[in-house]
């Protein structure tokens, strides 16, 4: 099972699709729909550093990505707030470190740069300050309102 929020509820979502489930026709098709569509935007990617560079065989390329492709998890971001503190301030920080080496996301394999974000959004210390940033933001905001004034 799988917990699953929909408008701020949580619900227990089943799993039908384990390692070796023979799909029907219908899941079939919207599996390969999934994965024509995955290939069309990560192969768009690689496609623009090509387009200056004479010689490239795209077909042959393409092949090639299309055998290689496999699915990869989606990392979900978090609905809470010091989550999605934390996870911007991993991302800045895995930004960063890209830039300071020269590189940037789209230098990555696909789903490395959110594996890569999680990570660093886990690590305590990230955490305690993504705390500390919502802590703070809401202080500001009451305060701006008056909200932390008596009577109200």
């Amino acid at each position: 099972m799988t917990t699953i929020t929909i408008q701020g509820i949580n619900f227990e979502a089943s799993d039908p699709y384990i390692e070796g489930h023979v799909c029907t026709a219908v899941e079939a098709s919207v599996l390969n729909d999934a994965r024509h569509s995955n290939i069309k935007v990560n192969f768009a990617k690689r496609i623009k550093g090509w387009e200056e560079q004479a010689g490239v065989d795209l077909s042959a390329e393409f092949a090639y990505y299309d055998a290689a492709y496999q699915f990869t998890p989606i990392l979900r971001r978090p609905s809470d707030p010091v989550g999605r503190a934390a996870y911007a301030i991993a991302a800045d920080l895995v930004l960063a470190k890209l830039r300071e080496r020269g590189q940037s996301k789209s230098d990555l394999e696909d789903g490395l740069f959110d594996s890569h974000v999680a990570r660093v959004a886990d690590l305590p210390r990230i955490r305690a300050e993504a705390a500390r940033r919502v802590e703070a933001t809401k202080t500001i905001v009451a305060d701006a309102l008056d909200l932390n004034s008596e009577g109200t």
